[in-house]
């Protein structure tokens, strides 16, 4: 691959996941909270994530 012609996403993904997995082997998702506008997960643990989920003309 070209320098400056784009990440290789493939390899980035797979790191982040070698490097998360022993803290995403104790966690559970507890909710998921899918509306029109929004996505919640709320984990085990107390923390959570919410995704905007963009509509058209928005």
């Amino acid at each position: 691959m070209e320098k400056g012609r784009g990440a290789p996403q493939p390899m980035i993904a797979s790191r982040l996941l070698e490097a998360s997995e022993e803290t995403l082997a104790r966690l559970r998702v507890e909710r998921v909270v899918i509306g029109l506008a929004y996505t919640g997960v709320l984990l085990s643990d107390g923390r959570c994530g919410l995704a905007a989920t963009p509509h058209e003309g928005q």
